[in-house]
């Protein structure tokens, strides 16, 4: 399949967003978020859940708009357009929860992808004869080269919602690209896969990237992910821009997050992998990984209780409180349950839980507020 746009990129910036501020009533998702992305680059947006990497890709695709900050295209204004004139103008993506016709096949699927780009009325697609049948034909060729580029043969004419979920995952990713675009919005592009199946779709975004020149700006929860796939990497925090980095530089990124451990990955089922990280303790992750791992888990992502408390949370952790010490309006708590972790909680809550060292506490810790990375 020929590319699709000249690789290579340059130092041409393709999009740029300019100090967006987004709020939804008493929320605030994005506080001053400023980026941009040059042509044939591999943006990584990383952060824990509710950082704002959706509602940045979110804003950028027309289907949230921000209250404040303005985004541009090939150096003209887009944020006030719709979703549909955005994806007209070269800019598509895939969503973290699969968005596919599922009654369709997956050559239907990329077939109506393909839709912005025809240009015959409903007369003539009803008449189907002459210039809408040489332009039916034609969309039918692009969407047949991406099928062999993406190696989707297999499933060209099976039923979308009958396929296993990582081919899903291709399928969305192959549609998103029929429309051959300037840029590739991807949100959590490998959530919820196995190990193979998730370096499956990295490789194929790689691909899409070197093969096509595809420019892709690709949110992720998933360190390792980013620092294998992006050139360049911006780390989100409660909807704040905190740092723009090399994929070379994330160790200094990743040291943020704090509770940093060695540990030792075993893939298990629906989405959760037990990390083994010594001392008896073991981590239940949702990052799909398997091997030596390193894991890290922010303070503030850990909730500390005096009591057992009913929870959905996967991890659960009986210890003793060994140090507490000031942080602002905050208090730093270090708490052994065979490992040391250190959380962060509010003075108020340490006031009303009667802390003091050597009291026992419960630690909870959700599967997806770990963050783990291959070593």
């Amino acid at each position: 399949m020929p590319a699709s746009h000249p690789a290579g990129g340059g130092d041409q910036v393709l999009l740029r967003a300019d100090d967006l501020y987004l709020r939804f009533g008493g929320m605030m998702a994005l506080s001053g978020v400023s980026l941009g992305v040059k042509d044939g680059e591999i943006l990584a947006i990383i952060g824990p859940n509710g950082a704002g990497k959706t509602c940045t890709l979110n804003c950028i695709n027309g289907f949230y708009r921000p209250q404040r900050g303005e985004i541009f295209f090939q150096g003209k204004r887009i944020t006030p357009l719709p979703p549909h004139r955005i994806a007209e103008l070269g800019i598509s993506r895939t969503f973290q929860n699969i968005e596919l016709f599922t009654g369709l096949s997956t050559l239907d699927n990329l077939m109506a992808a393909r839709h912005i780009h025809m240009r015959r009325g409903a007369l003539a697609g009803f008449l189907y004869f002459g210039p809408m049948r040489r332009e039916e034909i034609a969309h039918r060729k692009v969407v047949e080269d991406i099928i062999d580029f993406l190696e989707l043969e297999p499933a060209r004419k099976r039923t979308v919602g009958l396929l296993p979920y990582g081919l899903r995952k291709r399928v969305e990713l192959a549609r998103a690209v029929a429309i051959k675009p300037q840029i590739l919005l991807l949100d959590e592009p490998s959530a919820n896969l196995d190990p193979r199946s998730a370096s499956v779709v990295e490789n194929v975004i790689t691909r899409v990237s070197h093969e096509l020149g595809t420019t892709i700006i690709l949110a992720s929860h998933n360190i390792g992910q980013a620092k294998r796939l992006a050139s360049k990497v911006a780390t989100l925090e409660d909807g704040v821009l905190v740092n723009v980095s090399t994929s070379g530089d994330l160790l200094e990124t990743f040291g943020r997050f704090q509770n940093i451990f060695s540990g030792h990955a075993v893939t298990g089922d629906r989405g959760i992998t037990p990390i083994d990280i010594g001392s008896g303790v073991k981590l239940e992750s949702a990052n799909m990984i398997n091997g030596p791992v390193t894991v890290s888990i922010r303070p503030e992502e850990i909730v500390v209780s005096k009591i057992p408390i009913e929870s959905s949370a996967r991890n659960v952790f009986k210890g003793k409180v060994t140090e507490a010490s000031d942080r602002d309006n905050n208090v730093q708590l270090k708490v052994d349950v065979g490992r040391e972790f250190t959380a962060l909680i509010t003075r108020k809550s340490f006031d009303e839980m009667q802390v003091n060292i050597g009291s026992d506490v419960y630690l909870v810790i959700k599967a997806q507020a770990i963050q783990v990375t291959e070593q």
